[in-house]
């Protein structure tokens, strides 16, 4: 084993790593780790290599997929480029497939299918071009599924739903025409579902309220359309951990119409249907109804009963009487060389909608993967003591 995590390592990886003929695992994540990786590690039965978080570049070898032995390939968070070695796909032990946000470019190798007990691949923030290919339903054995924003042409295969294994499927941002709704109905262990920006045109499933273990739903930006279902709101309740919320429902800036139901209304979850087209109720007093981001989500209205920031495209309530605005971001109110700055210390987050005095306001929606608790507002954790003309 060679565990060198986070200790600030420089340099390249040794190729002298390749006569080292009973090393198992190389860990070298989150070091500043530059060049390529060495070819000569195909000369040792790995089971792990991983190098999380450095600033690897080239390609990723083809000889990494002479290495039979090989379970996690970790190569996530570099600067690596190029297409994948068909080569990849000879790894018939590999389960661990993370090589999210490199430059990596290209098709998804046929021979990918052949890798049938992956559990976990993360594919997010490269420029690959192609179909998501229909293989992926060899993957049957899958937990993870991560392809976000990686420039790829949907439709999303009817494959998909072979994999009945899956926790968190996290898809977005799909190039090419509209597309249905997937076929998910086998996937009901999902606990992450996320479909943004995928062109969408559909309406939203009924067994999508069947998912019971269902925290985080997101089908933001897309066109879906008809009303929200009643079965949405069987999805599990508001849970609470460290009495943090953690269940979110995202379906921001789609085509949705009708009523918005009153379960939602009333609900504590962070619930945002902000940018839709609902026709009530009109009785809406607020824009932000407790954690319920309802922000634009009427159909156009010039009728004086609908709260102005209900309203699609947000117009003016009256004739503009600003001419410029300073904003002290993260900060209080504060007067600066004359001019008055508004605050912004709302940190809230999540589904959320805030308007100053009808000056200037902020809608958010989303969640950070794997991390749905981080502060909304950055802080200064430094204390600097200074005295004199440099303050």
């Amino acid at each position: 084993m060679n565990q060198l995590k986070g200790v600030n390592l420089t340099g390249v990886i040794p190729d002298e790593f390749g006569i080292l003929t009973y090393l198992r695992e190389i860990d070298l994540t989150r070091n500043y780790l530059n060049g390529s990786v060495p070819t000569s590690l195909a000369r040792i039965p790995l089971v792990t290599l991983s190098a999380l978080g450095n600033r690897l570049s080239g390609s990723i070898p083809k000889e990494i997929g002479d290495i039979a032995s090989l379970e996690e390939l970790v190569l996530e968070d570099n600067q690596l480029e190029g297409s994948l070695p068909e080569n990849l796909g000879n790894l018939s032990s590999l389960k661990r497939l993370l090589l999210s946000a490199n430059n990596l470019t290209g098709r998804i190798p046929e021979t990918f299918g052949n890798l049938k007990i992956l559990t976990d691949v993360r594919l997010d923030g490269n420029t690959f071009s192609g179909k998501i290919p229909d293989f992926i339903g060899n993957w049957t054995k899958l937990s993870r599924l991560d392809m976000q924003g990686t420039s790829m042409e949907g439709p999303i295969p009817y494959t998909i739903s072979l994999s009945t294994n899956l926790t968190d499927l996290r898809i977005t941002d799909l190039k090419g025409s509209s597309m249905a709704f997937p076929n998910l109905l086998n996937l009901m262990k999902l606990d992450e579902l996320v479909l943004r920006n995928c062109s969408i045109t559909d309406s939203i499933p009924d067994y999508n309220g069947d998912m019971t273990s269902l925290k985080t739903l997101d089908l933001s930006f897309n066109t879906l359309t008809g009303q929200i279902l009643d079965t949405i709101g069987s999805l599990p309740k508001l849970e609470y951990l460290y009495d943090v919320v953690y269940a979110y429902r995202f379906l921001t800036n789609n085509t949705l119409s009708e009523t918005i139901p009153s379960w939602i209304l009333d609900s504590n979850q962070k619930f945002d249907v902000s940018y839709n087209n609902f026709t009530g109720p009109s009785s809406l007093t607020v824009c932000q109804q407790r954690t319920v981001n309802l922000v634009s989500s009427f159909t156009s209205s010039d009728s004086n009963s609908v709260l102005w920031c209900l309203k699609k495209d947000l117009p003016c309530s009256g004739n503009a009487k600003q001419h410029s605005l300073f904003i002290n971001c993260g900060g209080p109110e504060i007067k600066y060389e004359g001019n008055d700055y508004q605050r912004d210390l709302d940190g809230s987050g999540a589904s959320h909608f805030s308007e100053y005095f009808e000056k200037w306001g902020y809608s958010s929606t989303g969640v950070l993967t794997n991390a749905e608790n981080a502060p909304y507002l950055a802080t200064n954790t430094f204390s600097l003591n200074i005295t004199g003309p440099e303050c």
